[in-house]
């Protein structure tokens, strides 16, 4: 994304300086694919945003070349995940199924040789992903559904991640 907005502002006539600084000081979006920490080489994401498959397949096509272990649950909003399943299994060390569509998230996953995990809630999930990655993952919560199961908005889950990443580490999540 960013060496095709850097391309496309070269054409509008801004130098490389320009685009150099631009892209030094760009802050990623709250909540979409942002960045969270790195703990024991392993990158958290925090994708609480994608509310649906849709928006999960391009989170999933973001990390190409990167083992996943995605965490995947909440409040369904009446979608179909086996599309998103069909996508995402191949890219996934593991899936974490969590909240109230975790037994529908793990079916759309069934036959697709995905190591799935169904666990509660957001905080055992995170527990479930660092059991499982590795050195050059990317632990991404990108759930595919609301978050009024267990939290006021998509911003609270993101926020709440961030926090149970940080205390992954000890500390504030960068």
């Amino acid at each position: 994304n960013a060496l095709a907005a850097a391309a496309a502002v070269h054409a509008m006539g801004l130098t490389a300086a320009q685009i150099a600084s631009g892209l030094r000081t760009f802050a990623p979006i709250e909540h979409r694919l942002e960045p969270v920490a790195v703990v024991d080489g392993v990158e958290w994401f925090n994708d609480s945003k994608a509310t649906n498959p849709d928006a999960v397949m391009k989170a999933v096509a973001a990390f190409e070349g990167t083992p996943l272990v995605l965490l995947l649950g909440g409040r369904n909003k009446g979608n179909d995940f086996r599309p998103l399943a069909e996508v995402a299994a191949p890219r996934c060390r593991r899936v974490v199924a969590f909240g109230e569509a975790a037994d529908e998230v793990a079916a759309a996953f069934e036959g697709l040789g995905a190591d799935v995990v169904r666990v509660q809630g957001l905080a055992e999930a995170v527990a479930a992903a660092r059991e499982a990655a590795v050195d050059g993952d990317a632990v991404v919560l990108s759930p595919a559904c609301a978050s009024f199961d267990e939290f006021t908005s998509y911003e609270h889950r993101g926020a709440t991640f961030k926090a149970l990443v940080a205390a992954l580490q000890g500390g504030e999540a960068s």
